[in-house]
């Protein structure tokens, strides 16, 4: 019986000071996903973890497809047009809204 290889993705929000992040060294930055990193190692599991990336991307609703709920609150990506971002949570537009999925009218095709 052989394995098979899993991808498991997690994604945290962090509310990180501008100048943390604007610092061209990253320092803090790179302190914390190191030390997400090193937390697949401390995991006693049977099952072994290998760290295999790390991706940050500074939320601009701006400039990309993101935003808070407009009812809850919580960080969204709208899946109705092209360019979401598959790490948020679902959304989509409601009577000029963006709404996430809970949110969302039961009749949305992008409810939960």
């Amino acid at each position: 019986m052989g394995n098979k290889t899993v991808l498991i993705s997690v994604n945290f929000l962090a509310e990180i000071p501008d100048d943390v992040v604007d610092d061209p060294e990253f320092n803090e930055l790179n302190k914390l996903e190191n030390e997400l990193a090193d937390l697949a190692e401390k995991i006693n599991s049977e099952i072994k973890l290998e760290w295999e990336s790390i991706q940050t991307i500074v939320l601009n609703p701006n400039t990309m497809n993101c935003g808070k709920c407009e009812s809850c609150g919580r960080w969204v990506s709208n899946r109705e047009a092209n360019d979401s971002i598959p790490q948020l949570n679902i959304a989509g537009m409601h009577e000029g809204k963006l709404l996430c999925d809970e949110c969302l009218p039961k009749n949305h095709k992008l409810a939960f």
